[in-house]
């Protein structure tokens, strides 16, 4: 647990004001973790550092960021490096997903898509792989999703996306990861948060509450990255699903994606 436990040293998280990445933050502060928690609201971050500094007794520094503004992201890390503020760790989970065909999205959209899940994330892991690297221990947790294991007709920029932070991690987890570096990639599927309803994705209320709760997702995470595993799939059908997505012939794999459309 020392990867987290210090009285001084900050994990850094993004997209942690809802979903996956608050349930993150959540167990990293009951962890006694401080955090530097980064985000595009800040009404929402600030009731988030009151929250876990309240009931965890643990320091919360909020920065508003948008990080599809590279220069911001930027800015924000030359802040933390100038500041000089010891880190341990990264939790990338922020992420969205555009439900319009590719051929729809304006050049402003596709932009904020690309620099949020790709400049942003790069800069980010570049800087904190550098901020741990010979300095104890420490970890990075890049939250993709199952969607990046395969190609996706219906949301080709998010599953493209999400698996460039599948190779990325897994790449980065072969030429640094150690036992006092953890470098992990969390592939979760479909999550009881409000992902869908921010993507404008309908999806029917009985099969919405049958979805993992991202408390869960955040558990098996943590769990399974403290006991040194490159890749964490948090449940059972999409550990399937990888295994078969990995055994059939490319050709098969295309024809089931066009028949689902």
């Amino acid at each position: 647990m020392d990867y987290f436990l210090s009285t001084s040293s900050y994990t850094i998280v993004t997209g942690a004001t809802s979903g996956i990445g608050k349930a993150l933050a959540r167990q990293i502060a009951s962890k006694q973790g401080n955090l530097i928690c980064i985000g595009r609201c800040k009404s929402s971050l600030d009731i988030l550092s009151n929250d876990l500094s309240e009931e965890f007794k643990v320091k919360i520094i909020v920065r508003q960021v948008d990080l599809a503004d590279i220069n911001q992201t930027i800015s924000f890390i030359e802040e933390i490096s100038d500041s000089k503020t010891p880190i341990c760790g990264l939790i990338n989970s922020a992420g969205y997903a555009n439900v319009e065909g590719f051929h729809m999205l304006s050049r402003s959209d596709r932009s904020d898509d690309l620099f949020t899940h790709l400049n942003s994330f790069v800069e980010l892991n570049h800087f904190v792989l550098n901020s741990v690297l010979g300095h104890g221990k420490g970890f990075i947790l890049n939250v993709a999703s199952t969607a990046g294991l395969k190609p996706s007709p219906a949301h080709i920029l998010y599953s493209a996306n999400k698996s460039f932070i599948y190779n990325f991690t897994l790449g980065l987890n072969i030429k640094y990861s150690t036992d006092s570096l953890l470098i992990c990639c969390l592939c979760p599927g479909s999550t009881r948060t409000a992902f869908f309803k921010n993507a404008g994705i309908a999806l029917k209320k009985e099969k919405f509450d049958k979805l993992p709760i991202a408390d869960f997702i955040a558990d098996v995470a943590l769990e399974q990255m403290l006991r040194g595993r490159p890749l964490v799939i948090p449940t059972l059908k999409h550990k399937l699903q990888y295994f078969f997505i990995k055994m059939i012939p490319l050709f098969a794999l295309i024809l089931i994606q066009k028949c689902r459309g």
